[in-house]
């Protein structure tokens, strides 16, 4: 063999015996290290991952896919009370045990998402004895926790004494005998009484699925309804459309009105409480439930609010700050659809301004584009000219979210809505009018309010500043462009 062949031979030995040793060290050592790291890591999680099946949130764990276990019932032992809760398919939670009542579902939640980011990293006592266990509190734990779930290993957390020194707090886990520390805010996760655990927000219902509402008091009695996916309309008074936005806006702020306290309830504190004789009594009916809701409260500004609250859980009495009675007790003129106008702005294809007093209108037209040009307007005079797209499109959003205010002050006998009034005309292409803004005279609220009359005909006001100034002459709405042509002096 020539020396050019045996050099190319021992050159290719050399490379494969080094390719060799790379996969030996690859899947012999290092692929090991990176399995003996992921067991250990999977052995330090409180909840440890399982094969991935159906379900569960996908995680890359070493080199298999792996989800954790969607716990949906908890045992909360803590302040020598026992807590069962369990999840609804809805997402609600519900406390079983020592009642039946509505669960916090923030709180819930927060149990099991600290369950399973929880990681047993910290081994304080590996053989700790009966004596060491009463030290850390763990002989008789101060807190437990076991989270379950159908066809899943449950999982139990046993919580002892603070560490004085950072604030720690020793654990154990259900068969392990070692005694960890775990960060103190664990603690203040998982040991949680009953009245911590429960749904304080007591006012409203627990999510925004409404088909009907009502509410009743001494200054207010209206009734709202409406198909699933449709929008709201007010029953009573009857024919006057609701804002939707308004309506959840409203029913959220109810969450934020907060239990002070629990009460048991019985006849006794029914009668001592009034809410048997409520202030306002309120009822929200969803697909499977109607939640009624009666507060009451005591004459001085000083006195607290209570609430008797009945729902498919049952019945809950519990102390309000008082401020939740001027929450729930709202006019329905606040959830009332305000809209002065009520139209679609591409639909517009003429706008006519009729000055106040009489006199010629200013009058804007509509033109299509030519070979698919976009459409422009145009004002309609003897010659008609190029009118600024963006003044116009401006006024009619403008026009469009207009709202009327809601206030209680009764119109005048001629709020100055007749035939000579400044009126803003909309009309479509076939000539037909689509809404109509008439301006009265000044209100006497402050500010640029005049009167109006709104889209169910109703006389309302409006504030001027919400919208640009409505066009006078032609120099008002003419395209100032450069490449617009002069405006003609005779119009």
């Amino acid at each position: 063999m020539k020396a050019r062949s045996r050099t190319l031979v021992a050159g290719l030995v050399a490379l494969f015996l080094a390719a060799g040793a790379g996969l030996y060290a690859y899947f012999g050592v290092l692929k090991s290290d990176q399995k003996a790291a992921a067991a250990k890591e999977a052995s330090e999680q409180m909840v440890a991952p399982v094969e991935a099946a159906d379900g569960g949130t996908a995680l890359a764990w070493g080199w298999l896919k792996t989800h954790f276990v969607r716990y949906d019932r908890l045992v909360v032992t803590a302040r020598g009370e026992t807590t069962e809760l369990g999840r609804l398919p809805d997402g609600a939670w519900v406390i079983s045990r020592p009642f039946r009542t509505r669960a916090d579902v923030h709180a819930s939640e927060d149990i099991i998402s600290t369950l399973q980011a929880l990681r047993l990293n910290r081994t304080i006592d590996e053989r700790p004895t009966d004596e060491d266990l009463a030290g850390y509190g763990l002989k008789l734990p101060r807190f437990s926790v076991t989270a379950t779930a159908e066809g899943a290993p449950s999982v139990t957390l046993f919580g002892g004494v603070e560490n004085s020194f950072d604030g720690s707090v020793y654990v154990q886990r259900a068969g392990d005998a070692h005694v960890y520390a775990v960060d103190g805010a664990t603690r203040a996760a998982l040991d949680k009484s009953t009245e911590e655990l429960r749904a304080r927000d007591v006012l409203g219902p627990r999510d925004l699925a409404l088909l009907g509402i009502q509410l009743k008091s001494a200054r207010h009695d209206w009734a709202l309804a409406r198909e699933p996916e449709h929008p709201w309309a007010f029953q009573k008074p009857s024919g006057v459309l609701a804002d939707g936005g308004a309506v959840s806006g409203w029913v959220a702020g109810l969450a934020k009105q907060r239990a002070v306290k629990f009460l048991v309830d019985s006849p006794a504190e029914r009668k001592r409480t009034g809410v048997e004789k409520p202030a306002v009594d309120a009822s929200f009916r969803r697909q499977d439930e109607t939640v009624r809701v009666r507060l009451a409260a005591g004459p001085s500004d000083s006195d607290p609010a209570f609430v008797l609250r009945e729902d498919s859980f049952g019945t809950t009495l519990a102390e309000l700050p008082r401020t939740a009675l001027a929450a729930l007790d709202v006019p329905s003129a606040e959830l009332r659809d305000r809209r002065v106008l009520i139209f679609q702005p591409a639909d517009v294809e003429r706008i006519r301004f009729l000055p106040e007093g009489g006199g010629m209108a200013l009058v804007l037209q509509r033109e299509a584009g030519a070979s698919g040009a976009a459409p422009r307007w145009l004002l309609a005079s003897r010659t008609p000219q190029p009118a600024s797209g963006a003044k116009v499109g401006t006024l009619l959003y403008a026009l469009a979210s207009l709202k009327w205010l809601p206030l209680e002050e009764a119109a005048p006998k001629d709020p100055g809505l007749g035939a000579n009034a400044h009126t803003v005309v909309l009309e479509d292409g076939a000539g037909k009018v689509l809404a109509t803004l008439v301006l009265g005279k000044t209100a006497s609220q402050k500010g640029p309010t005049v009167w109006t009359r709104s889209a169910a005909g109703e006389v309302v006001q409006v504030d001027l500043s919400r919208l640009p100034a409505l066009p006078s002459r032609a120099e008002d709405v003419l395209d100032n462009s450069p490449d617009a042509p002069s405006p003609d002096a005779s119009h």
